[in-house]
């Protein structure tokens, strides 16, 4: 390259600020104000009470759904992440059942990303369908 073909200093510079920057990615998981998916996308708690209609709606309209069996937020078990068909069967089959024994969890939650994806939480004993058995 001649020195007339190399960009200069404030080119190469406009170039990378003209760039859009990447979100940064989060660990699949609970992280205290955020959940990330498996693939490290972001997402912020709309609600952490959330309806069992709702709950249908979301996943019909193809949101991301986790359960979370303990309620750790994937701190001290596996989370299971349905598949998109997952999600459509058990939302499907109907509204999901919170069953909490005396001292236990059941909840459903709804997060959502910058870019409008939207994740359901169901954490702790919580039945859906025959794919979530909590």
């Amino acid at each position: 390259m001649t020195r007339k073909e190399r960009k200069t200093f404030a080119e190469t510079l406009a170039e990378v600020r003209a760039t859009p920057a990447r979100a940064a990615r989060v660990p699949s998981g609970h992280h205290g104000d955020c959940w990330g998916d498996q693939e490290g996308n972001r997402y912020d708690l709309v609600t952490d009470e959330l309806s069992a209609d709702d709950a249908v709606q979301l996943a019909r309209d193809g949101a991301v759904v986790v359960y979370d069996e303990c309620g750790c937020g994937g701190s001290g078990c596996d989370l299971d992440w349905l598949s998109d068909d997952e999600a459509r069967r058990v939302a499907e089959a109907g509204t999901p059942d919170l069953h909490p024994s005396k001292h236990g969890r059941a909840n459903l939650e709804h997060w959502r990303s910058a870019d409008g994806r939207d994740l359901v939480v169901a954490a702790g004993e919580v039945s859906w369908g025959d794919r979530i058995t909590g």
